[in-house]
């Protein structure tokens, strides 16, 4: 069977803008961060590398959430720091094929608990960054 065309070529670029915006839930917080993620298409292998800063408490947790529903929470795909939760958090793992589908179908996010905040205090969407666009 030839390969999936839509699986070779270039990595594809993905980047979260944490906010406590954009958690389902009301949170006060000074807390922001970034990421950027990249996506081997020939493994698989997503790699990461998010900062944040500002937090209300110390973070204890991060995992990548889906399928997201529109306002909704979602259960979690797989943690980002297995370990402690500092920033930045880097890491990497090769993705089963539902979690690549709710990556590149936009309906996984990132989200950062803290212990004041333990459904989560920072939050964004995984978005597709396009060849085309700046990355801004």
């Amino acid at each position: 069977m030839p390969p999936d065309p839509s699986m070779t070529g270039p990595s594809l670029k993905f980047r979260i803008n944490l906010s406590p915006d954009e958690e389902s839930h009301v949170v006060k917080s000074p807390a922001k961060g970034v990421g950027e993620l990249t996506l081997d298409r020939e493994t698989m292998r997503l790699s990461w590398v998010i900062t944040y800063e500002d937090m209300t408490s110390k973070s204890i947790a991060a995992h990548v959430h889906g399928p997201q529903t529109p306002g909704g929470n979602a259960g979690v795909l797989f943690p980002l720091a297995p370990g402690a939760v500092t920033s930045p958090i880097k890491g990497s793992l090769i993705l089963n094929e539902g979690q690549l589908e709710y990556i590149l179908t936009g309906r996984a996010y990132v989200n950062i608990h803290t212990e004041r905040h333990p459904d989560g205090e920072l939050r964004a969407p995984i978005m597709r960054v396009r060849a085309d666009r700046p990355t801004q």
